[in-house]
Order: structure tokens, then C-alpha cells, then sequence
């Protein structure tokens, strides 16, 4: 909100708002700015006052220490928590294959993570994207295979083996024909 400046008056609502007592009510400031003929209202006594208050904190905050401020520019800085998470991720997975039979209190002792954490990692699947051989290889299946049959016999092919199959399927054929 603009100053006003009068012929009669030279000072500034917030300049005479700053003039009270700083814990005189702002209702007692409004009625005095009306008594000398000025328009305030309690709302605006309340924001000069915030602002001044602000104003001040921020001109008595100290500045930082040189030498705080070369101790932070020297640290590597990190990527940000998805960062950091991702190396204890790999540490605690990393400790659980090199040893199988460790609890999961020890391999947490020995990553510096809770329990809980370890669990979690261990529950959590891999999202990541698929690999080129694994698209090359769901790009050669036949489009008959979202049949639900179809899919069963796929199953037990790569269960049995092709050769097996193969043997199977002369044997139902021979069957039929008879």
C-alpha cells in the first residue's frame, strides 16, 4: 500500500505506525492514526510491524564463517537422497550374496542401516528397464502365444526342453494316425 502524503501530514502510514509504542495494541494504533486524520486499518498495522520484525531478524542472522564455507565448497556434493539410497541399497545387496547366511540384524550392523531397511530392500523387486536380449527375445514369440493353451504348452516346452518336445509331439501324432 502506497504512502500517502498530505499537505497537512508528511509522514507515512508505516512511518507512523513505527512511531508507536511497539506493544500498543493495533486497535489503540488505528484510533490514534484516526485522530490524526489518517485511514488505517489493524491489518495493515500488523504487516508493518511483521515486515519490520522480519526485516530485523534477517539484518541480526549472522553471516557464515570463511572457513565453514571452504569446508562445504571442498565436500563433493551429492546427488540428492535417491543417490545415496541407491549405494546402501546396493551395499546391503552386495553384503546379503556375499554372505548368505548373515542375519539380517548383521548385514544391517555391518551396512549401517536399520533392520527394516534391509527387509525392504530384500522385498523390493527390480524395475529396470528390459534388456536388449530380452526384447529380441519377446519379439520372437509367435503371436498365437496369448492364448492361454498356447501359453501352458510354452511352459512346458522350455520346461521339458525342445528335444523332448519334439519326441512328444511324433508320439501324439503317431497315436492319432493310428
Amino acid at each position: 500500500m502506497a504512502a500517502k502524503k498530505n499537505s497537512k501530514n508528511t509522514v507515512s502510514k508505516a512511518d507512523f505506525i513505527r512511531a508507536q509504542p511497539h506493544d500498543m495494541p493495533a486497535k489503540e494504533v488505528v484510533a490514534k492514526a484516526t485522530e490524526a486524520s489518517m485511514k488505517l486499518s489493524e491489518a495493515h498495522v500488523h504487516a508493518v510491524r511483521s515486515s519490520d520484525k522480519a526485516r530485523a531478524k534477517k539484518k541480526n542472522k549472522a553471516p557464515k564463517s570463511t572457513t565453514a564455507a571452504t569446508k562445504t565448497s571442498s565436500k563433493k556434493k551429492s546427488s540428492g537422497k535417491r543417490g545415496r539410497k541407491s549405494k546402501k541399497k546396493g551395499l546391503v545387496q552386495s553384503l546379503k550374496a556375499a554372505n548368505p547366511t548373515w542375519t539380517a540384524a548383521q548385514i544391517a550392523k555391518e551396512a549401517g542401516c536399520s533392520v527394516k531397511y534391509v527387509y525392504l530392500t530384500w522385498n523390493t523387486k527390480q524395475t529396470a528397464s528390459p534388456t536388449k536380449t530380452a526384447k529380441a527375445a519377446s519379439a520372437k514369440k509367435p503371436a498365437a502365444a496369448t492364448s492361454g493353451s498356447t501359453t501352458e504348452f510354452y511352459k512346458v516346452l522350455k520346461r521339458v526342453g525342445v528335444d523332448e518336445a519334439k519326441r512328444l509331439i511324433a508320439n501324439i501324432e503317431a497315436y492319432e494316425n493310428a
